[in-house]
C-alpha cells in the first residue's frame, strides 16, 4: 500500500504533540511495509532534509508555507469565511506539490492531517482514492474550551471562528472520505456535523515503546512536580500559570523542597516570568524527554480548556511516573480515577492530591505502576496502527 501522508510541517524534531503523532504513524506504517510519502510545508526550502524521517519514507516533497506576521493573518481572517488557522497556513505552492506527487506516484490512500490542510485538497480527489482526515483535536471543541475558559481576546477569537465553522467544515467534510477523531467523545461530536457517507474512526494517541522502553525507577525521596509541554501554546502556557499560581505555593507550604519544573519548548514570556517564583523552574527544550519525565516525582496536566488527547500523560505513565490531571486534560484517555491516574479540578484537590504523592511514595508508585501498565495495554502506536491498517483497507476496498 502506497500512502500519501500530508502535513502543514516536517514532524521533525519531535518538539509538539502533533509532531509526534504524525512523526509514529510514519514510522509504524513504514515498519508494516507500506511505502510512505510525505508532502510538508516549509518555511526554508533550503533547509536539509536528511534526518531520521527519511528512514521511513520513500520520499519527502516540500511546499513553501507562508512567513508573513501573524498580525497580518488575524486581519485577514476577519474578512474570510475560513477559520484563523486555515488562513494562517494557505500556500500558493501546496496544489502544485500535490499535483507532482500524483503524477509521479500512484497513491491508494492520502492521509491528510488537520482540516486547514484537507481544505486546500482538490474537490474530486477522494473520488479516485480514498481521503482520511486526522484532525488531532477536535477544532469546534477547542473553540469551546477557549470561550468557556480563555481570556477575553481568546473568547473572542473563539466566537469568530465558531461562527464560521459551520460553513469551513461542510466545504472540508464533502473532500474526505473518513474522519480520525482521538477519543470517543469527540467522535460523538463529530456525528452530529459530519455526512452519512464519511466514516468517522477512532484512533487514539499513543506512546512508541522502543523510544520508552529504558528502564526508570521514580525516585523515592524528592518533591519534584514535572509539567512537559509545547510551551507557546495557549492552553499549556495556562495551565502553567494556573499551576504555578494556585496549586504550588499551597503545596510548598506543606512539602518544603517542592520544585516545579517546566520542561518544552519555545517558553513565552509569560511563562519565563513564572521562573522569578521561588521553586519554579522553566527548563525550555531539551533533546531528551524522557530524563525530565523520570527525575519527577510527580507529573501534572492541570488544563482546564482544549481538545484531544494528551500525549504527555501517556508519555508520563510509559515512563512510570504518576500523574495527576483535570478531567480535561485526560479527556479521551481510558483511565480510572486512584487507580492508575489521579483527577483532581479544584485549587484544593489539585493541591491536596500532589501532597498526598508527594508523601506517600507507596501510593505513588501503585498509581504509576498502574499507569504504565494502562500504556502497555491500549496505548502504543503499534496497536494503534495496527487497527487504522484495518480500517484504511476497507476504504480502499470500498472506493
Amino acid at each position: 500500500m502506497k500512502i500519501l501522508i500530508i502535513s502543514p510541517y516536517i514532524p521533525w524534531p519531535l518538539y509538539s504533540g502533533a509532531c509526534v503523532r504524525i512523526y509514529n504513524l510514519i514510522k509504524q506504517f513504514s515498519a508494516k511495509g507500506h511505502e510512505v510519502i510525505l508532502l510538508a510545508g516549509k518555511k526554508d526550502l533550503s533547509e536539509d532534509l536528511n534526518h531520521e524521517l527519511s528512514n521511513f519514507c520513500k520520499k519527502i516533497y516540500t511546499y513553501k508555507t507562508p512567513t508573513t506576521n501573524r498580525i497580518f493573518f488575524i486581519i485577514s481572517s476577519i474578512f474570510s469565511f475560513k477559520i484563523y488557522p486555515a488562513i494562517r497556513f494557505q500556500s500558493k505552492q501546496f496544489s502544485e506539490a500535490l499535483n507532482n506527487i500524483l503524477s509521479e506516484n500512484k497513491i491508494d490512500v492520502a492521509w491528510v492531517n488537520f482540516s486547514i490542510i484537507a481544505d486546500m485538497l482538490p474537490t474530486d480527489l477522494n473520488k479516485s482514492m480514498p481521503v482520511i482526515l486526522d484532525q488531532h483535536e477536535s477544532e469546534r471543541e477547542m473553540y469551546y474550551g477557549y470561550l468557556k475558559d480563555g481570556n477575553l481576546l481568546e473568547k473572542i477569537f473563539s466566537i469568530i471562528n465558531i461562527i464560521k465553522l459551520k460553513k469551513f467544515e461542510k466545504q472540508v467534510f464533502s473532500k474526505i472520505n473518513a474522519l480520525v477523531c482521538v477519543s470517543e467523545k469527540e467522535a460523538t461530536v463529530a456525528k452530529k456535523y459530519v455526512k452519512n457517507k464519511v466514516k468517522i474512526i477512532v484512533a487514539s494517541n499513543g506512546v512508541d515503546e522502543s523510544f520508552f522502553s529504558k528502564k526508570y525507577e521514580l525516585p523515592n525521596i524528592g518533591g519534584k512536580i514535572v509539567f512537559c509541554a509545547n510551551m507557546a501554546v495557549c492552553r499549556n502556557i495556562e495551565a502553567a500559570v494556573w499551576f504555578t499560581t494556585y496549586i504550588f505555593p499551597k503545596v510548598k507550604q506543606q512539602i518544603l523542597n517542592a520544585e516545579f519544573q517546566i520542561v518544552g519548548s519555545w517558553p513565552s514570556k509569560k511563562v519565563l516570568k513564572l521562573g522569578l517564583v521561588s521553586g519554579v523552574k522553566v527548563i525550555g527544550m531539551v533533546k531528551d524527554i524522557r530524563e525530565y519525565y523520570a527525575k519527577g516525582n510527580v507529573f501534572v496536566a492541570p488544563y482546564h480548556f482544549g481538545a484531544g488527547t494528551k500525549l504527555k500523560i501517556l508519555e508520563a505513565m510509559a515512563i512510570k511516573v504518576p500523574v495527576i490531571s483535570t478531567d480535561v486534560g485526560a479527556q479521551g484517555i481510558n483511565v480510572t480515577n486512584n487507580k492508575n491516574i489521579i483527577i483532581a479540578n479544584s485549587k484544593y484537590e489539585f493541591s491536596d492530591a500532589v501532597v498526598e504523592l508527594l508523601s506517600n511514595t507507596k501510593k505513588a508508585e501503585e498509581i504509576a505502576l498502574a499507569g504504565q501498565n494502562l500504556v502497555k495495554e491500549k496505548y502504543t502506536w503499534k496497536k494503534i496502527v495496527d487497527l487504522l491498517e484495518l480500517e484504511i483497507l476497507k476504504l480502499i476496498n470500498n472506493t
